[in-house]
C-alpha cells in the first residue's frame, strides 16, 4: 500500500520487519524490511558438559567429544631401601587413541614415553597422558619406602614421602635478623 506521492505516515504502511538473510539462523520469509537481527549460522558442538564446547554454536552438529580418560597401574616395588629394580605398567582406556605417555619422577626428571617404566627407585613416579582428542590425565604412583618428614605442616614437609624418618623441622615464626633488638 506504498504512495510515492504521500508526505505524511499515516499508519497504514504494511511492514514486517525481521531477518532477511536467507543463509541466517533466524531468517524470516515473511519479514518485508531487515532490522539488523541476523544471527550467523555457526555450527558446533553445544553441549556444554563437551571437551569442545562451542558456545557460539547456533547448530548441534554432532562433533561433541567428551573425555573419559582412565588409568589404572600394576606396580612392583624395588627389592630394597638402595635398588632400583621396581617397574610400573600403566592401563589407559579412552574413547580415543592414546597419543602420548609421560613419565617423569620427584625431582621432574624424564622417565620414560610409553606405558611402561622399568629400573625404578623408591620415588614418586607422575603420569601424564594425552588422547588424539586432547583429553588428557596425570596421577602419581609412588614406588616402595620413601623416607622423609610426613608432616604436612612442617618447614621441610616432603609430600612423597610414606615413612616418617623424624626430621620434621617445626615451623617457628618471629625474627631472623641477628642484628636486631628483638633477636
Amino acid at each position: 500500500n506504498y504512495n510515492a506521492s504521500a508526505n505524511t505516515d499515516d499508519g497504514s504502511c504494511l511492514t514486517d520487519y525481521g531477518c532477511m538473510d536467507a543463509t541466517a539462523f533466524n531468517y524470516d520469509p515473511t519479514a518485508t524490511c531487515d532490522d539488523g537481527s541476523c544471527i550467523a549460522v555457526v555450527e558446533g558442538c553445544m553441549d556444554s558438559l563437551a571437551f569442545n564446547y562451542n558456545p557460539s554454536a547456533t547448530i548441534n552438529d554432532g562433533s561433541c567429544i567428551y573425555c573419559n580418560i582412565s588409568a589404572t597401574f600394576f606396580s612392583n616395588n624395588p627389592t630394597s631401601l638402595t635398588s632400583c629394580d621396581g617397574f610400573v605398567v600403566a592401563n589407559v582406556v579412552s574413547n580415543y587413541p592414546i597419543v602420548s605417555y609421560s613419565w617423569t619422577n620427584s625431582q621432574g626428571n624424564f622417565m620414560g614415553s610409553s606405558n611402561f617404566i622399568s629400573n625404578l627407585c623408591n620415588d614418586a613416579y607422575i603420569l601424564t597422558v594425552t588422547d588424539s582428542a586432547g583429553c588428557s590425565l596425570t596421577d602419581t604412583i609412588i614406588l616402595g619406602t620413601i623416607m622423609g618428614c610426613t608432616d604436612s605442616t612442617a618447614l621441610n614437609y616432603n609430600w612423597v614421602a610414606n615413612s616418617d624418618d623424624g626430621s620434621c623441622i617445626a615451623i617457628v615464626s618471629g625474627c631472623t635478623d641477628p642484628q636486631a633488638i628483638n633477636y
